[in-house]
């Protein structure tokens, strides 16, 4: 009936995986044969273990719940994709249709039209490209993936050394991208006054969706990248995390809303790093 957690399925299946995952009930399921039934919508085969597994190979996922609306020419390119299937779209199909969402053009108020991705590209020159390749690599060595928290003797001992070891991600995030950084004065000043920011927007893209209690969905930051029972003691000695999260929502929509690649995010990092607030840091590059 549509794209729903980013891949195309019927409402049943829709419905089913969003109460899955609300009930965290994946976990409890379990297949009484051999993990292979058929599940077809004609079949009264009612294996949760198997129809789960089915909704995931298709391509179904929380972090996909948002793709957003689309034209009336993006739905007739999906039938086209499934035209001649009766079944539910494959991880292929799901990727190519995840993809045509993202280079679709966009319109904003003002009525401006912003080229896809490619239409973009060929405006770029090599210089910008292999600048934008360089920030991208220095995205994928140092913030992509952020070392998991380590416990120690005390919680504050614990966030010491996280936060540590993120100001050391940044650091090194900001060697590989911003020239003469090394030689800048007041380096350790930006990036205190950018870390949180940096991190928060870094670890947007493995952010948990959830269903709150008002029934909506919001995204649960897993701050510092610690195992569940370890994140709740260290957030709750650190409330003001809780409300810099709640603050962030607003914009974590809107960011969404733009569906930003590797390269586009890695550019928004080092756009937060060396923003306004942060120009008097910078004189010493604007004169080279």
């Amino acid at each position: 009936s549509g794209i729903h957690f980013g891949a195309v399925t019927c409402e049943a299946c829709k419905g089913f995986f969003r109460r899955s995952i609300k009930e965290n009930a994946p976990e409890r399921y379990r297949c009484a044969e051999n993990n292979n039934c058929e599940i077809l919508s004609t079949s009264k085969i009612t294996c949760r273990a198997c129809r789960f597994k089915k909704c995931v190979d298709a391509g179904m996922s929380m972090n996909a719940s948002r793709i957003g609306r689309q034209s009336n020419l993006f739905k007739e390119s999906i039938r086209q994709l499934q035209n001649g299937s009766k079944s539910m779209a494959t991880v292929t199909d799901s990727a190519r249709i995840a993809s045509m969402a993202k280079k679709r053009k966009i319109k904003t108020k003002t009525g401006r039209v912003f080229l896809s991705n490619n239409g973009m590209d060929i405006e770029l020159s090599s210089t910008t490209k292999d600048f934008i390749e360089k920030v991208h690599n220095a995205y994928v060595m140092h913030l992509k993936d952020l070392p998991q928290c380590i416990p120690h003797e005390t919680v504050w001992w614990t966030m010491a050394s996280q936060m540590i070891v993120y100001a050391q991600a940044v650091m090194n995030f900001c060697q590989k991208t911003i020239p003469g950084f090394d030689n800048m004065y007041e380096k350790y000043e930006v990036i205190s006054s950018c870390i949180n920011s940096v991190i928060m927007v870094a670890l947007l893209p493995k952010t948990v969706s959830m269903r709150s209690s008002y029934g909506d969905i919001q995204s649960t930051w897993n701050y510092w990248q610690a195992e569940s029972t370890l994140s709740i003691e260290l957030n709750a000695h650190v409330p003001q995390l809780t409300e810099a999260e709640n603050s962030f929502r607003s914009f974590e929509t809107k960011l969404r809303d733009f569906y930003l690649d590797e390269k586009e995010l890695s550019l928004l990092l080092l756009m937060i790093i060396t923003r306004t607030s942060n120009k008097n840091y910078f004189v010493i590059n604007k004169e080279k």
